[in-house]
């Protein structure tokens, strides 16, 4: 009888043993958080984080710092955020950090802390980098809680370490690489120190770059992947606590799995079969079982193809949802916050049957039912537009998803939360002659989503990474409307605030109204942080139709001045 028993028993401790030393998985944040932004002064809350992978040990990690963690369930965690965290201005830089065996930290998500603005109105700085700028991808490569920028410079690599007012101080090192491909980041051998992995599509070579924790880097490996590699993402997709990767290999129409050792090596899963022309891939868990999938946009067939994960690291094909003609970029979300992982995509040629008769381009919106499955949707955009990079995120600070889209014109698309956008917003001040690749955060401190993108040629001829820098500044409402006024008579007045967003007071040396209308004014000589002042403006139409008008503040946010619209129609 006790014989039996050990027999029993010695068994099923293996088993336990077994359980006990299976390896928790690197954790993914699927974006956005809930919420994804706080005025300063909120008085703490709760945020949901949505991702894969997370394990019951998970912490939510605030700038590094662990946040009181409820575990909810494998793909939804539950932090609060104290009071402290969003007294001031700021991004918080969060993560969630999986414990041993195996975890680690996951990709990074911000949450703003800033006031709502009615649009995102931004201004540019530009960074020279010694040869063509292509891909970007950001990180703090120096470990100094400052966002830098890794950027593919043809044959090298330009590290941009950021001083933290969205200026860079910059490095060039040679590669390896006849090409390099689109950078991704992550740490690929566990040392806390953030990695670059980028393809080389002339030599069908994936190359891994260890970071040594300073803002350099030493290559470790190349891995053989799929003819015409363009595009990689990271992410745990076995679920072992290593990073992997995804290759999208443009001329063999195939994506490679590339499953991590953990010190930088990589081993080959078969590839996948996917579209004509694959282009870019993005990664998430598109039919909520709690494993990763990927999306991968096709170029030459003008479809996105939905690979569903079976958590071992391999994939299967579950739905080929339509795009526009020509789609380049691709970025998932949650844009009706239904809790389901949508998808848009830029489409560089729109609705034409070729680039030489295009119309202007469009963003596919595809909302995801769930299971793996899409509806999709178009915005058109202004013509000429060609969108290529695309990325999207909480740039008004109102908790709606919005689209930051560069091409042949940079624009800022605002979501309205139920999965629709309004109408493209065009950056001031942006004149690159092409850009097709972009990266989101908060390069200034100031709370507000900025982005960079590559700009090849400048007006004198050089290469340069422009940074699209939200303004420290802003009107409310940003156009003031006036009802039919008959001619000569004046209106009832009206106001608007002018107001510091921003994280530094803005001294102003003058405000003015011009057109037909007229305005007083109780703005102070410096504007505190957080504070308004406002202008009360009269409309006294001069002609029957429409009249637009301004009012300018002379301040030291940006350049000289900022300007609201005036409108009104004379009767």
């Amino acid at each position: 009888m006790s014989f039996r028993l050990l027999v029993f028993v010695l068994p099923l401790l293996t088993v336990v043993q077994a359980l006990q030393a299976s390896p928790n998985p690197i954790p993914f944040i699927s974006r956005p958080l809930t919420p994804t932004s706080a005025a300063p002064g909120t008085r703490g809350l709760t945020m949901t984080v949505s991702g894969v992978g997370f394990v019951s040990g998970s912490v939510v990690q605030w700038n590094g710092q662990a946040l009181p963690t409820t575990f909810v369930s494998g793909e939804s965690l539950k932090a609060a955020v104290p009071a402290s965290n969003l007294a001031q201005p700021g991004t918080g830089v969060v993560t969630v950090l999986n414990p041993a065996p195996g975890g680690g930290p996951s990709n990074p998500a911000c949450f703003e802390t800033t006031w709502v603005t009615p649009t995102a109105l931004m201004f540019d700085l530009q960074t020279q980098t010694a040869n063509t700028p292509y891909s970007l991808v950001t990180g703090d490569f120096n470990g100094d809680g400052k966002l830098d920028l890794a950027v593919a410079t043809s044959t090298s690599l330009s590290i941009l370490l950021g001083n933290g007012d969205g200026t860079f101080n910059t490095t060039t090192f040679p590669t390896t690489a006849k090409f390099v491909g689109t950078l991704v980041t992550g740490d690929f051998n566990g040392d806390g120190k953030l990695d670059l992995a980028y393809p080389d599509p002339f030599t069908n070579l994936v190359h891994l770059l260890l970071g040594n924790g300073d803002g350099t880097f030493t290559e470790v490996s190349t891995t053989k992947v799929g003819s015409g590699p363009v595009w990689v993402a990271a992410a745990d997709l076995n679920g072992d606590g290593k990073l992997d990767l995804a290759v999208v290999n443009q001329s063999s129409g195939t994506v490679s799995i590339l499953l991590g050792r953990g010190d930088g090596t990589f081993s080959r899963k078969p590839s996948v079969k996917v579209g004509n022309k694959p282009n870019a891939v993005t990664v998430a868990d598109f039919n909520g079982d709690d494993r990763l999938d990927l999306a991968v946009v096709n170029s030459g067939s003008n479809t996105v193809s939905i690979l569903l994960g079976a958590g071992n690291g391999t994939f299967t094909l579950k739905s080929s949802p339509a795009t526009g003609t020509s789609p380049f970029g691709i970025v998932a979300s949650d844009f009706n916050r239904d809790g389901k992982i949508d998808l848009a995509v830029a489409n560089t040629c729109g609705k034409a049957t070729s680039c030489n008769n295009s119309p202007g381009g469009s963003v596919s919106v595809l909302l995801g039912a769930g299971d793996g499955t899409f509806a999709v949707s178009s915005i058109v955009l202004s013509d000429h537009s060609e969108p290529l990079g695309i990325e999207a995120g909480d740039f008004i600070g109102n908790g709606k998803i919005d689209l930051a889209v560069v091409g042949s014109s940079a624009l800022i698309i605002p979501g309205n939360g139920k999965g629709d956008f309004e109408n493209p917003v065009p950056m001031v001040g942006w004149s690159p002659e092409f850009s097709g690749y972009l990266a989101v955060g908060d390069f200034n401190g100031d709370g507000r989503l900025d982005f960079a993108e590559n700009n090849p040629a400048d007006v004198q001829g050089n290469g340069s990474v422009v940074v699209q820098m939200q303004s420290p500044v802003a009107f409310y409402p940003a156009v003031l409307r006036f009802p039919p006024q008959n001619v000569g008579t004046t209106s009832s007045p009206k106001t608007v605030r002018f107001a510091n967003v921003g994280i530094s007071p803005v001294n102003i040396s003058k405000v003015e109204v011009a057109g037909y209308y007229a305005g007083t004014n109780d703005c102070p000589a410096t504007l505190p942080v957080g504070a308004d002042c406002t202008v009360t403006v009269t409309f006294t139409p001069g002609f029957v139709g429409l009249t637009g008008g301004l009012v300018w503040v002379y301040d030291d946010a940006i350049g000289t001045q900022q300007s609201s619209e005036l409108i009104g129609v004379g009767k």
